[in-house]
C-alpha cells in the first residue's frame, strides 16, 4: 500500500480550514480527546499522590522525581487536548513534544533512587557493583539522556525550518539511544571492573 500523499499547506495557517486542512498538520489527525483526557487525569491524579505520600514519610528525593514526572506527563497530554481542539496550536505542540520526551526520565530516576535499597534488601552479594553506585552511574546518564531530548525537543518545537526540526528530532533520537546505553553499561562487567565488588 503506498503511502498517503503529502498535504501542503501555508505556513500561516492558525486553525483547522479549507486552506488549512488536518491532513497538513504535523500529525496529520486530530489526536484523541477521551484518551489524551484520561492520562493527564491519571497523570495528575498519580502527581498528587505521590507529593502526598512524600510528605507523609519524607521522601523528598524519590517524592521530586517521580512527581516532576507524573507533572510532566499530565502537561504533555494536556498540549494534546490543545492540539484535538486545534491540531495547528503551536503552544499545544511544544508542551507535549518537550514534556513528553524527557517525562520519562524523571520516572526512570525516581527508580534508580530505590534500587540501591532494593540490592540491599535482596543481597548485595548478588550485585556486580557496589550498591551505592546504581543511584550515581543511572542518574548520571539519565541527565545526559534529558539534556539531549529536552534541547532537541525545544529545538524542534520552535523552528519553522525543516533542516532545524530534522537537527533537533537527531538529537532526541540520541538522546534516547544514550538512555538505552546507559542503561546496559553497568550490566557489562568489563566496563565497570572497578567497581566490581571483591570477592
Amino acid at each position: 500500500m503506498s503511502p498517503p500523499p503529502q498535504v501542503t499547506v501555508p505556513d500561516t495557517c492558525q486553525a483547522v480550514s479549507f486552506e488549512c486542512p488536518v491532513e497538513g498538520t504535523i500529525y496529520g489527525y486530530y489526536p484523541s480527546l477521551g484518551w489524551n483526557a484520561f492520562f493527564a487525569a491519571f497523570f495528575g491524579f498519580c502527581c498528587l499522590v505521590q507529593v502526598g505520600l512524600g510528605i507523609r514519610y519524607k521522601t523528598w528525593t524519590y517524592m521530586i522525581g517521580v512527581g516532576l514526572g507524573c507533572a510532566a506527563e499530565c502537561g504533555g497530554y494536556v498540549g494534546r487536548i490543545m492540539m484535538h481542539n486545534n491540531p495547528y496550536d503551536e503552544l499545544g505542540f511544544q508542551l507535549q513534544i518537550v514534556l513528553l520526551i524527557f517525562a520519562p526520565a524523571f520516572l526512570a530516576a525516581g527508580i534508580y533512587l530505590i534500587l540501591k535499597h532494593v540490592v540491599l534488601q535482596f543481597g548485595k552479594e548478588w550485585s556486580r557493583i557496589r550498591p551505592a553506585w546504581y543511584t550515581y552511574i543511572f542518574i548520571t546518564c539519565d541527565v545526559i539522556s534529558l539534556l539531549l531530548q529536552s534541547a532537541g525537543g525545544a529545538l524542534a518545537a520552535t523552528s519553522d525550518d525543516v533542516k532545524t526540526i530534522d537537527l533537533g528530532t537527531d538529537i532526541m533520537i540520541a538522546g534516547i539511544v544514550w538512555q538505552v546505553v546507559g542503561k546496559s553499561f553497568p550490566t557489562h562487567p568489563s566496563l565497570l571492573h572497578q567497581l566490581i565488588k571483591p570477592p
